[in-house]
């Protein structure tokens, strides 16, 4: 057998195991989870009595005579008093509002959508040795407990053998970008960028849905949900804010590979310490408030802008469309957290600078097909998507907020594009394939596989006589014409 495939197939199961990007806290509640390679994001724990508790919790509350917007009108805390069982809908809104900024991270920030590329193509090269070793006329065997990766060196064409193993050298040290996202921190702190990822999206799933005083989710300790938030607070961070703005500038602007330029390049969790030391700055930019908006009353949106010194560059991001029916409040909170933004971004660049390394803007420009076709669609429909504008409206505006993270962003990640093998595809189609690969890989090497939800993960035995449609034979059938026992040997 191939060394390098052996060591590669140790490596990659070494990396994948257990770590995920998931919210869940103790196991009473519902838990979201946002698929690094196929930018799913999925549910788990909300059965038909916890959505009935959430739909009785509602109909409660339309005396009110707002409806679902009601949360965006009156305080979070003020409604819990008055109705306990809101508590369930609080808790869907923030696993929604969680799973769909890891979605607007990877699509945003190059750090995290690096790791979502090396992730994509690791998995894009084991469903691609699954499909081509297959349509050689060869057979996998579950007695030799060998991955799918390490069959690409039993594949009898030349040719196929060849364009895959040319992948393979492509995307072979993809492990470790992975691993550093994961593991790699600098000298001083333990903070490392998944500590940053998770941390911010905690954060703001609090802030946009006004449920900071809300006991919902309790991290445990040292998870990665506060790592970075601690060190935050012990260099005299106050606003959770403050900390998600500084997390997302980071994370936008650090590097992350598989260790060639790491030492001598920002990471994001190099920048993030750099930002803590001097965040008693930001702290005094936050506290500077107007005593009384009424006096900008007749002014358009814009003007009140100009009228509250933000500047040219912050105005000419902002859309008119964009900020119809928003409070004053919220509109100056929109224009403060676009020139902190600002102001953050300067000090990056002298970071950079004292670093002696060249400092550009930044933005993703995708290669992937699936994350391209998601990207455009976003930027043809918010011009403002990749401006500070759109990260202050997410925190600003509970509106925008809630309509982005509830209502668009589940719609138009189901997009169709070319798949791996040129073929026309889309993001359920795609979710298929490679869940199914990744199921027949654990049988492969674990023994069980995931068949479906009646039977969860069984063995070979028990998969060929499930005769469920969603079980994993059937799925099997329906992708190749052939069920689990034409596969193998």
């Amino acid at each position: 057998m191939n060394n390098k495939l052996s060591e590669f197939a140790n490596q990659y199961y070494s990396v994948f195991r257990n770590r995920s990007l998931n919210l869940d806290s103790n196991d009473e509640l519902p838990i979201g989870e946002f698929d690094r390679y196929t930018l799913g994001v999925s549910f788990s724990g909300i059965d038909e009595h916890y959505l009935n508790k959430a739909k009785e919790a509602l109909s409660d509350i339309e005396e009110y005579g707002h409806g679902n917007d009601i949360f965006e009108k009156l305080d979070s805390m003020d409604l819990l008093k008055s109705n306990p069982k809101l508590i369930s809908l609080f808790i869907l809104k923030e696993l929604q509002s969680h799973e769909f900024f890891h979605l607007l991270q990877t699509l945003l920030l190059p750090s995290c959508y690096s790791l979502y590329k090396a992730s994509r193509e690791m998995a894009s090269l084991k469903v691609m040795i699954f499909g081509l070793y297959l349509k050689t006329g060869s057979k996998f065997s579950l007695n030799k407990e060998l991955s799918i990766f390490e069959y690409l060196d039993s594949v009898s064409d030349d040719d196929i053998r060849g364009y895959l193993e040319r992948f393979f050298d492509m995307y072979r040290y993809n492990t470790n970008i992975v691993d550093n996202f994961f593991s790699y921190s600098e000298k001083d702190t333990r903070v490392n960028m998944i500590d940053l990822m998770e941390g911010s999206a905690y954060f703001f799933q609090k802030l946009s849905n006004r449920t900071m005083s809300i006991d919902t989710f309790t991290p445990k300790k040292d998870s990665p949900y506060l790592v970075a938030h601690d060190h935050f607070t012990k260099c005299g961070g106050k606003e959770n804010l403050l900390f998600v703005v500084l997390c997302h500038l980071a994370l936008k602007y650090g590097i992350l590979d598989d260790g060639d330029f790491m030492e001598i390049m920002p990471t994001p969790q190099d920048i993030f310490e750099s930002l803590c030391n001097q965040v008693d700055r930001y702290n005094d930019y936050l506290s500077d408030i107007p005593f009384s908006f009424s006096l900008f009353g007749s002014y358009s949106p814009l003007e009140k802008l100009e009228k509250w010194g933000f500047s040219t560059e912050d105005r000419d991001h902002c859309l008119e469309k964009e900020m119809v029916g928003m409070s004053d409040e919220e509109l100056y909170a929109t224009g403060k957290i676009m020139g902190l933004c600002n102001i953050i971004e300067a000090d990056v660049q002298k970071h950079f600078e004292n670093a002696r390394v060249k400092f550009k803007k930044s933005r993703i420009e995708p290669d992937e097909t699936r994350a391209s076709s998601i990207i455009t669609k976003i930027r043809n429909d918010h011009a403002a998507f990749e401006s500070y504008l759109f990260l202050s409206l997410l925190l600003a505006n509970n509106t925008f907020s809630s309509t982005m993270l509830s209502g668009y962003l589940p719609k138009i990640k189901d997009v169709e594009y070319k798949g791996l093998f040129s073929e026309n595809t889309n993001t359920l189609m795609d979710d298929n394939l490679f869940r199914l690969v990744d199921d027949i890989d654990s049988l492969l090497v674990n023994g069980v596989a995931n068949c479906c939800q009646e039977h969860g993960s069984i063995p070979y035995r028990k998969l060929i006589a499930c005769e469920n449609k969603a079980g994993l034979n059937q799925r099997v059938e329906n992708l190749v014409g052939i069920g689990l026992r034409g596969i193998f040997e």
